[in-house]
């Protein structure tokens, strides 16, 4: 790429390992169209980028979105480009993650995933949810791990606070919010999302209207 030619432009895209993994896991149903080598692995091989992602690319470095929107765009974008540039096959990825070989396990701990998504005002003791998928709790927890990238509980809350901020964003009041995401009281809430954002989420609301 010659960043001295006329017209050229760089797309930069950071994302963390950690909610990499996850994207890759809550995909991997489908690991033949997504093309990723490895699974908790730090090696990825990159092909070459076929026509379809340079037009992905084109869409992103040139949209029109509204400000309000552009984050979800984006967002979007960026996983359908890593659909794209990323080769999977389906040995590296059960070699490297054990929990993948048997397909029930893997089909349990997403149920144990999603309940706990679908209950978040909810707290779901793991000998319950371990009942409730059909797994035992060592291996709930372990798998959970090894195909999400964070211990059970880690995970659900930093999705709790990702969560929260859409909701946040849409004009709900911080009680409501806290309630919502399965807090006791808008205390505990507030200390979790500031020792996670490093903002408050007064700060974050006054941001987002500031962005319109």
């Amino acid at each position: 790429l010659n960043l001295n030619a006329g017209g050229s432009k760089l797309l930069y895209v950071e994302i963390e390992t950690d909610y990499f993994h996850t994207l890759i896991a809550d995909l991997a149903n489908e690991y033949e169209d997504f093309q990723f080598t490895g699974f908790g692995i730090q090696h990825y091989s990159v092909n070459e980028t076929p026509a379809k992602a340079e037009m992905l690319i084109d869409e992103m470095l040139n949209h029109s979105t509204p400000t309000s929107l552009r984050s979800t765009f984006v967002h979007a974008k960026v996983i359908e480009l890593f659909s794209y540039c990323y080769d999977v096959r389906d040995d590296s990825l059960y070699k490297a993650c054990p929990f993948l070989k048997d397909k029930k396990n893997f089909t349990m701990i997403q149920e144990a995933k999603e309940i706990l998504i679908q209950n978040l005002d909810k707290h779901i003791p793991l000998k319950e949810l371990s009942k409730k998928v059909g797994i035992n709790e060592f291996n709930l927890k372990l798998g959970f791990k090894n195909i999400y990238g964070k211990p059970i509980y880690n995970f659900i809350k930093e999705y709790k606070l990702r969560y929260s901020q859409k909701l946040l964003a849409e004009g709900l009041k911080v009680n409501e919010v806290a309630e919502k995401v399965g807090y006791s009281n808008a205390t505990h809430y507030i200390k979790a999302f500031k020792a996670t954002f490093d903002i408050t989420p007064k700060k974050f609301i006054e941001r987002e209207r500031a962005s319109l």
